[in-house]
């Protein structure tokens, strides 16, 4: 079974598992004759683009549809479907259905008049989203993985002023340190991360990486 197959599946099995009313929960059925009302019909509608998340993965933004289908000769159908529909919404609110996608952002709900082989039927439709990603990411086990970078300044650089290290962080994001120097002073700073294991005694070492700001050499990393 495919993701999509698979997607598909958990949302009408959990549909129907926490509204047991619902008599009908099938993806893209095939209306020949009359359906066993009330029913969900729960279909992928559109795909727009989700946010990028920097893996070389594809971000996608899936919309879901799903129509709310009443008998419209039953007593007080309009208020049946109502009901009905607002507890598919309540159901599909934040829901991940247990697959790999973001919480569902629900869109709104209204009437529905598109689908002509439902015209004896009171129908509204429910819409919903979620953004999901597909392919695979360049941060694989067997690739580069993230980690982070501290910078300490020199002297105090080395095992024993690891508590003085800062975190490098994005240009975005609020400075945590502004130690001011003096005059055109060479500054000097150590940068080091969690890389090596010496495997006779199962210790990990923070390696300085040292390098003059406004120099010309650094340390490579």
């Amino acid at each position: 079974m495919s993701f999509w197959e698979e997607l598909h599946a958990a949302i009408t099995t959990i549909l129907k598992r926490e509204i047991p009313e619902i008599q009908t929960c099938e993806s893209y059925p095939v209306i020949k004759t009359a359906l066993l009302a009330p029913a969900v019909l729960v279909e992928l509608a559109s795909f727009e683009p989700g946010n990028d998340p920097g893996t070389g993965e594809i971000a996608l933004r899936a919309r879901f549809e799903a129509r709310i289908i009443v008998d419209s000769t039953i007593p007080n159908a309009a208020f049946a479907v109502r009901a009905l529909v607002s507890e598919v919404a309540r159901v599909i609110h934040q829901n991940s259905w247990g697959m790999n996608v973001s919480p569902a952002e629900f869109l709104g709900a209204s009437p529905d008049g598109f689908k002509p082989d439902l015209d004896a039927y009171m129908v509204w439709i429910v819409e919903w989203a979620h953004e999901l990603h597909r392919g695979d990411s360049v941060w694989t086990p067997s690739g580069i993985q993230p980690h982070t970078i501290y910078v300490g300044v020199a002297p105090e650089i080395g095992a024993a002023h690891e508590p003085d290290y800062i975190e490098v962080q994005s240009p975005s994001a609020k400075p945590t340190y502004n130690r001011e120097f003096e005059g055109g002073e060479a500054r000097r700073t150590a940068v080091y991360k969690q890389v090596h294991e010496d495997s006779s005694t199962d210790t990990t070492y923070k390696l300085p990486l040292e390098g003059e700001l406004g120099g010309r050499a650094y340390g490579e990393f």
